[in-house]
């Protein structure tokens, strides 16, 4: 406890880290990265045991195709994904191994049909959005991101259709139930200082027709692009949400 920290979690990650790592080598990287983050670190910041289980975890996974992107893929659902949009993603990414390698360091968590991601983890993949290096070693947003768009516009690309068959129906639905995985994509994507504008677009153009079908979350998305592109229609559709809202003013 004295020399690995007593955070639950943390505990359980270097147990899973225990299944490559000797006992000493994990000692020796503890040390490390403990050294490497307390040089960053602010005056008066705590340094937190389990931000060093998770670099380690990190750096592990890093050579893992599709591992690290699939994490902030995951960390962008507050409520987890089901199975079908892992695999959905799992094709557009063309990373199929990808979810078995954060199962197994306690990153993803099955319930069923159902995949989830604790709040830490998924905070610590988010807040490395901005971290890409020339080396593509540990996270990068850049192809996260890619993936990312790139599922949603899947998973959107009926839901835009004026006529309403039961393709497009079952497409609102699914896409209307992600908004606000896709709001937190959006908002992730401004924060790290190099949007991808034209993938928005895109995105907003699909989403048309699903924005209210989620008004929360519809908005919450709404205000991002509109901080990007801040043209009319984008414009037009929060005002038409606010209207739903009962903020006329606002509207």
């Amino acid at each position: 406890i004295n020399e690995l920290g007593a955070h639950p979690l943390s505990i359980v990650l270097i147990a899973r880290l225990g299944r490559a790592y000797s006992w000493n080598a994990l000692r020796r990287r503890w040390d490390e990265e403990g050294t490497a983050l307390a040089s960053t670190r602010k005056p008066g910041g705590r340094l937190d045991s389990l931000h060093i289980s998770l670099s380690i975890t990190m750096k592990l996974l890093q050579d893992t195709p599709g591992a690290l992107d699939l994490w902030q893929f995951s960390a962008l659902f507050p409520d987890g994904l089901d199975e079908e949009s892992l695999e959905l993603w799992c094709k557009v990414s063309d990373n199929s191994g990808a979810w078995i390698s954060l199962v197994e360091h306690h990153l993803l968590f099955r319930h069923n049909t159902h995949v989830t991601m604790l709040p830490p983890i998924a905070r610590y993949a988010l807040e490395n959005a901005g971290s890409d290096n020339n080396l593509d070693r540990g996270f990068n947003w850049t192809r996260a991101r890619r993936h990312a768009y790139d599922y949603f516009l899947v998973l959107s690309r009926r839901a835009s259709d004026i006529v309403s068959d039961d393709e497009v129906i079952k497409a609102r639905s699914k896409t209307s139930e992600q908004l606000w995985a896709i709001a937190q994509l959006l908002k992730t994507d401004i924060s790290s200082g190099n949007p991808d504008k034209e993938s928005m677009r895109k995105l907003h153009w699909q989403l048309q027709n699903v924005y209210m079908f989620n008004i929360l979350a519809g908005r919450s998305a709404l205000v991002n692009v509109n901080r990007i592109l801040n043209d009319a229609l984008s414009l037009k559709a929060l005002g038409d949400l606010e209207s739903r809202l009962g903020k006329v003013a606002k509207a």
